[in-house]
C-alpha cells in the first residue's frame, strides 16, 4: 500500500512580497550618477559619496504630492542617504551647493494584487494541487506558477492567465502532473507578472512527498576533499532534530563524531575535518532512525 502524502497546512497570506530594488546614485563633483532613472514604488534610492560636499534636495515643487520630502548633506561627515519611494509619479531632486547640479527618477505603482491565501493539496493520483485567490487586482497579465527542488532554484512550470481587473473574489488553481519520486521536498511559488512585466512574488510554500525514495544524504561535496578543510553535507529532514554524524578510518576506528542541526525541508550545512590525515573514511549519519554511510576521500 503506498504511503499516503503528507501536507503542511495552509498558510494564509496578507499580500504579495514585493520585490523591491536599491538604486545606488554616486554624488561627486557636479553631477549625480545616474542622472536619470527607473523605479517602482517601495524601492529605495542610496545616495553615495564619491568626492566633494553636497546635498540631495527634494522638495514639494518637484515631487509627486503625496511624496515625502528630503532634504540631506552628503559630504565627509554623511556619506550616504537612504530614501523609500511611496508615491508614484516623476522625481526631481537637486543639490542646493552645487548650482544646476540635479537628478530624478520615474516611479510606477506596484501591483495592486490582493492574495489572501496559497495552499497545496494533494489530488487522488498523488499530484500537487495549487490554489490561490485574489481579493482585488489591476493590470494583471497573468500567474506564473514555479517549482524548486531546493527552495532557491526556480523554474516555471506553468503560466495561469489572470482576472486583468476586479475588485472581486478570484480563485485559481493549477495541478502539478509531474511532482516525480525523486524528491521528498518540493517547493512552489507564485509569480504575479502584470501588463507592463512587473512583477511580485508569493512566499515559498513546502511540500513533503513521503511516495518519494527514501534518502538521507542529497550531497557531500567536494569527495575527494582536501584535508584543513571542511566538507558540504546536503540533507532531508523530517522536523527539527539533530542528525549525528561519525568518521571512521578504514580500520573501523571512531575518529570523529559530531551533531547537525536540522530544520524540516532540506538542509545545507558542513563538517570541519580539523586536519583529518589523507585517506579513505565512512562516514555514518544518524537520524531520526534513518542511517546512511558514505565514502570521503581526504587528500
Amino acid at each position: 500500500m503506498k504511503a499516503p502524502i503528507l501536507l503542511l497546512p495552509v498558510i494564509f497570506l496578507n499580500a504579495l512580497a514585493a520585490k523591491a530594488t536599491v538604486h545606488e546614485v554616486h554624488v561627486a563633483d557636479f553631477h549625480f550618477d545616474p542622472a536619470q532613472f527607473d523605479a517602482i514604488v517601495g524601492d529605495t534610492v542610496l545616495w553615495t559619496l564619491d568626492n566633494g560636499t553636497h546635498t540631495t534636495t527634494g522638495t514639494t515643487v518637484n515631487i509627486p504630492a503625496g511624496a515625502d520630502t528630503w532634504d540631506a548633506p552628503i559630504d565627509a561627515s554623511n556619506t550616504s542617504f537612504q530614501y523609500v519611494i511611496k508615491v508614484p509619479g516623476s522625481y526631481f531632486y537637486f543639490s542646493k551647493v552645487d548650482g544646476d547640479m540635479s537628478g530624478s527618477f520615474d516611479a510606477t505603482g506596484t501591483l495592486p494584487v490582493q492574495l489572501i491565501n496559497f495552499s497545496l493539496a494533494a489530488t487522488a493520483n498523488n499530484n500537487v494541487l495549487l490554489s490561490w485567490n485574489t481579493a482585488s487586482e489591476q493590470n494583471t497579465s497573468y500567474f506564473s506558477v514555479k517549482r524548486s527542488a531546493d527552495a532557491k532554484n526556480f523554474g516555471e512550470i506553468a503560466k495561469v492567465k489572470a482576472a486583468g481587473n476586479s475588485s472581486v473574489l478570484h480563485f485559481y488553481n493549477y495541478t502539478d502532473n509531474e511532482p516525480g519520486n525523486q524528491n521528498k521536498f518540493l517547493y512552489y511559488q507564485i509569480e504575479v507578472v502584470d501588463n507592463n512585466g512587473a512583477e511580485q512574488f508569493s512566499d515559498i510554500k513546502t511540500f513533503k512527498n513521503n511516495l518519494a525514495k527514501p534518502k538521507l544524504i542529497l550531497a557531500l561535496n567536494p569527495n575527494p576533499v582536501s584535508k584543513a578543510s571542511h566538507v558540504n553535507v546536503q540533507f532531508n529532514a523530517d522536523s527539527k532534530a539533530k542528525m549525528f554524524v561519525q568518521i571512521f578510518n578504514t580500520e573501523g576506528k571512531l575518529i570523529k563524531q559530531t551533531s547537525l542541526e536540522s530544520v524540516e525541508g532540506i538542509n545545507n550545512t558542513y563538517i570541519d575535518l580539523n586536519n583529518i590525515s589523507s585517506g579513505i573514511y565512512k562516514i555514518k549519519f544518524s537520524l531520526n532512525g534513518a542511517t546512511e554511510t558514505k565514502t570521503l576521500i581526504v587528500r
